[in-house]
C-alpha cells in the first residue's frame, strides 16, 4: 500500500508540472506602431496572453521578434528586445500594464540591432517562455503575430550615418580594389563586417579584431552593396559602398 502511494504521487507531481500552459492569443488585442525616426527607430506595441491551468509562479522570458513570414516566428527570427515576467496569474494577462510597466511596450534603437536588414520588410511577433524555463503541456502555442504594418528599413533611414556610435570613413568609395575603413570610438568587441546585396542577401561575413580594416573587393561584382559592422552584437555602422 506505501508502495503504490509513492508511485502515485510521483505520477501526480509529474502531471501536475506539465499541466499549465501558456498561450498566446492576442487576437485583437495586440498593437504595434513602428516610428521609423524616433530614436534610431522604435516600437511601441501591447499585447494579451493566457495561461491555462495555472498560475505560473517562476520567470519565464518574452522574447520580440522581427520575422520574414507572418505565419512564422521562432528561434530563427531577428531578436529585437527581451523582457522577464516574474510570473503570471491564471487566466489572461494584458502586457506590459500586468506586468508593472506603462503600456505601450517601447522597444526603440531598431537601427542599432544587429542583422536588420535595408530593404527587406519584416512582421512583428513575439514569443512566450522564449528560453524554454517553464514546463507546458503544449509548446506549440508560444508565438505568433502583433498587429502592426510590416516594418521596412528604407530610404536614407540607418544609413550612411555612425548610429551615434563612432565617427567612421571608407576610403575610396566607390571600390575598385580595396578600401580602408576607419574607426574611431569604443574598443572592439567581436566585430563583424557584413555585405548584403541591394535586396538583402547577406554574401560576405568578416570578423575583425581592429581597425583601420582594408577591406578587399574580391569576388563582388559592379554594384551597389549595404555594408553593416557589428560589434558586440549590435549594428553599430551601416554604409552603402559601390563596387565600381
Amino acid at each position: 500500500m506505501k508502495r503504490f502511494t509513492i508511485f502515485s504521487l510521483l505520477i501526480l507531481l509529474s502531471v501536475t508540472s506539465f499541466a499549465v500552459d501558456i498561450e498566446q492569443y492576442f487576437a485583437s488585442s495586440s498593437t504595434g506602431k513602428y516610428y521609423p525616426f524616433l530614436n534610431n527607430g522604435t516600437i511601441q506595441t501591447k499585447f494579451d496572453f493566457i495561461v491555462n491551468s495555472g498560475p505560473v509562479s517562476s520567470s519565464f522570458v518574452i522574447a520580440f521578434v522581427l520575422s520574414e513570414d507572418i505565419n512564422v516566428f521562432d528561434h530563427n527570427d531577428i531578436v529585437i528586445d527581451k523582457f522577464t515576467v516574474s510570473s503570471a496569474g491564471n487566466g489572461s494577462s494584458e502586457f506590459p500594464t500586468d506586468f508593472g510597466t506603462q503600456a505601450p511596450y517601447i522597444i526603440d534603437q531598431m537601427l542599432k540591432k544587429a542583422y536588420i536588414v535595408h530593404g527587406k520588410t519584416y512582421f512583428l511577433g513575439c514569443i512566450l517562455d522564449y528560453d524554454n524555463d517553464i514546463a507546458e503541456s503544449n509548446e506549440n502555442n508560444n508565438s505568433g503575430p502583433i498587429q502592426m504594418a510590416p516594418v521596412t528599413i528604407s530610404g536614407n533611414i540607418g544609413f550612411d550615418t555612425d548610429l551615434g556610435f563612432w565617427k567612421s570613413s571608407i576610403n575610396p568609395n566607390p571600390v575598385n580594389t580595396s578600401a580602408v575603413i576607419e574607426l574611431e570610438g569604443t574598443k572592439i568587441m567581436n566585430a563583424e563586417i557584413l555585405i548584403y546585396t541591394a535586396d538583402g542577401k547577406l554574401i560576405r561575413s568578416t570578423s575583425v579584431s581592429s581597425f583601420p580594416y582594408t577591406f578587399y573587393r574580391r569576388e563582388l561584382a559592379v554594384g551597389v552593396y549595404n555594408m553593416i559592422i557589428i560589434n558586440d552584437g549590435k549594428a553599430i555602422i551601416r554604409k552603402r559602398i559601390v563596387i565600381q
